[in-house]
């Protein structure tokens, strides 16, 4: 069984894999729950641009961190 992924494991993963999000994400560090938003844009400007290796990145995290929330993380990637 794995641990339960917190919103500082999803800020980890997120800039881990889009590091060009960390000054938008350092700008909004008061708000952690804008970061689920921050992220959400990525894979649609990628897909826009036809960048299809971040979209599919993008699309993978989305779906390994949405079943693997903990309930904190959960409300805020639902809410977003």
């Amino acid at each position: 069984m794995t641990q339960p992924c917190s919103h500082a494991d999803f800020v980890k993963r997120v800039l881990d894999e889009f590091p060009d999000l960390t000054d938008e994400f350092s700008s909004i560090a008061s708000l952690p729950t804008l970061h689920a938003s921050v992220f959400a844009r990525r894979p649609q400007r990628a897909k826009g641009a036809t960048d299809w290796d971040a979209y599919e990145r993008g699309i993978r995290l989305v779906a390994e961190l949405w079943v693997s929330a903990d309930p904190t993380l959960a409300i805020t990637v639902r809410a977003s």
